[in-house]
């Protein structure tokens, strides 16, 4: 299974909204439904992260996700669930924290699991497992992330 690192950014950048798209670095950014929290979201050409909540600057939420990732339905479910889970928490409002990371995104990984579960997208539940990875008792992302079986063992039994 392929791993792929969830990353809690707060970004203070330019975003302008619009209608239909945004300009975020430059680039036309689609906007897209949220069907998990009710935060402006985009799919972005060039967003470093595979997704990721952040900060406008009034302190206003909105998620930005890869556009390669969002060609299939289900780890787009998988995704959007998850940085909703990080919202739902207030995760980033106080700014970064490095000792906060492994619990954070052990939250926003049982939110999204609840929330998938709750939704019946079995596909989106088991694509949010595979984004984890299997990486036994190594980090999943950045030195302080849990380790991909703390982050299965949450996402199992918060579903």
């Amino acid at each position: 299974m392929k791993t792929i690192s969830f990353i809690l950014t707060i970004t203070s950048s330019v975003f302008y909204s619009s209608s239909s798209n945004a300009q975020w670095g430059g680039y036309a950014n689609q906007s897209i439904n949220n069907p998990f929290c009710n935060v402006p979201t985009y799919i972005v050409m060039n967003e470093p992260r595979n997704a990721g909540i952040n900060l406008d600057f009034r302190g206003n939420y909105y998620i930005t996700v890869s556009r390669k990732l969002s060609y299939n339905r289900s780890n787009l479910n998988a995704m959007l669930a998850h940085e909703c889970g990080h919202v739902q928490a207030g995760h980033g409002r106080h700014g970064y924290n490095p000792f906060q990371i492994k619990s954070q995104e052990l939250q926003a990984d049982c939110t999204a699991a609840r929330t998938l579960k709750r939704n019946r997208d079995y596909a989106g539940l088991n694509a949010l497992k595979e984004f984890v990875g299997s990486c036994g008792n190594m980090p999943s992302g950045h030195p302080s992330y849990p380790t991909c079986n703390e982050r299965l063992r949450a996402i199992n039994s918060c579903s």
